[in-house]
């Protein structure tokens, strides 16, 4: 079995591939695989394709061979999330930063929710949008053609590149993948989402996330649809738990 074309991958996660040089390679390292040890077609492409975007060069190839390893059967045990523990640590750490991106995202008319990938933000007629990244541009919805710039997306979401950059490095610094904020005008008892670990897609997978509830939505009776825990480590079973932090925080986990 072949590993990941390294030349590829370095060009891949570097941003300066050619799909037409390098696919016949990605091709060639794929058809060499036994059929019975991978979903689907073009992992590695796509597994880089989805690892592009990390920190730096190396972090991305390492997120690339995790995936292949993985699909192939190599890594049958996930990665291990982050314990109540050590998210409390995070928390009490940067609660500061906790609040900022918290009080910000609530402040903003439009914006609904963003990441490393993806923005998402309220329609003025109603509902959402979410714009995907792919390389330098952003497709929102089921648009074709060239996509939208990021001038373009974050002018669509309300918030210039300052307040944007702003945003990302809280994240960074609180070691968080996505935040997310309900409708202002359908989910005012949801909280700020803010994502610390993932595992998984929608039909199968384990998240961790640290949660805001507004002391309206608890006063409400949010409460009354939680299941509360004193700690959510080693969840087994499909469903969601919720641990107390303080002050309307709470530790989520789900499995599905």
């Amino acid at each position: 079995m072949c590993a990941p074309p390294n030349a590829y991958v370095v060009r891949k996660c570097a941003g300066i591939y050619d799909i037409n040089d390098e696919l016949d390679a990605v091709i060639e390292c794929i058809s060499e695989m036994p059929s019975d040890k991978f979903e689907f077609d073009l992992v590695i492409f796509l597994a880089a394709g989805m690892c592009q975007y990390r920190d730096d060069v190396e972090s991305c190839e390492v997120c690339v061979h995790e995936i292949v390893d993985f699909v192939h059967g190599s890594r049958i045990i996930p990665p291990i999330p982050p314990t109540d523990a050590e998210l409390r640590n995070i928390f009490d750490s940067q609660n500061a930063n906790f609040v900022l991106l918290r009080d910000m995202i609530l402040s903003e008319k439009f914006l609904r929710g963003f990441g490393r990938d993806y923005i998402l933000y309220e329609l003025p007629a109603g509902g959402t949008e979410r714009c995907g990244r792919e390389g330098d541009v952003y497709r929102c919805g089921a648009q074709e053609g060239s996509g939208l710039t990021m001038e373009d997306v974050l002018s669509r979401a309300g918030i210039d590149q300052g307040r944007f950059d702003t945003y990302m490095h809280l994240l960074k610094e609180i070691g968080a993948y996505s935040v997310s904020c309900p409708n202002s005008r359908l989910y005012n008892s949801s909280p700020v989402s803010i994502s610390m670990f993932r595992f998984g897609n929608v039909a199968s997978g384990l998240s961790k996330r640290i949660e805001f509830f507004s002391p309206s939505s608890l006063a409400n009776g949010a409460l009354e649809y939680l299941t509360i825990v004193e700690n959510t480590d080693g969840i087994s079973d499909k469903t969601e738990l919720y641990s107390v932090l303080r002050d309307g925080w709470f530790i989520c986990c789900s499995q599905s």
